[in-house]
């Protein structure tokens, strides 16, 4: 569970919006009260967290008295979310793309933590052009292979002469 709650935070969720979503994806419908007890959200935050959700797309409202939660069922509100962050990820790379940017300067990175790490070696895998040099471990390099062989692929269809 705390996973799948690290997961959901990376989307932009605060710890107990996920908490809320979750425990309403596991019981549903339910009051405030019930969805703070069940959640482990305190009493005095969970009608703000609810209302963030009811915002982000997330819960439903049942009109009852009392008023009563539902959650938007969990794969179409990861299609809620996906199709926003595309929208997000499209403008911004339109946008930002046309800024001007000063010249790339060569420094030597100091990079924390092991995803971060990963990502940046991605990146670099993503942006090389023509070759190529790794020094990785066995399990870095298991999970770049792929990441490799697209470029390799890539460089393939560019030269038509280098095998693919």
């Amino acid at each position: 569970m705390e996973k799948i709650l690290a997961q959901i935070q990376k989307l932009g969720f605060s710890q107990y919006e996920a908490k809320a979503y979750l425990a309403l994806l596991q019981h549903s419908p339910v009051t405030g009260y019930e969805l703070s007890k069940r959640s482990g959200v305190p009493r005095s935050m969970i009608y703000e967290v609810v209302n963030k959700l009811i915002d982000r797309g997330a819960v439903y409202t049942i009109p009852s008295d009392p008023l009563r939660y539902t959650p938007v069922p969990a794969r179409e509100f990861l299609k809620r979310v996906r199709r926003n962050l595309d929208a997000t990820f499209d403008f911004l790379d339109q946008s930002l793309s046309s800024l001007k940017q000063g010249e790339v300067v060569n420094v030597i990175s100091h990079i924390n933590g092991y995803e971060a790490v990963m990502n940046e070696l991605l990146a670099i895998i993503d942006k090389s052009k023509q070759e190529l040099w790794l020094s990785v471990w066995q399990d870095q390099a298991l999970l770049a292979a792929e990441k490799v062989e697209q470029a390799v692929n890539h460089w393939g269809e560019v030269n038509n002469n280098y095998p693919g």
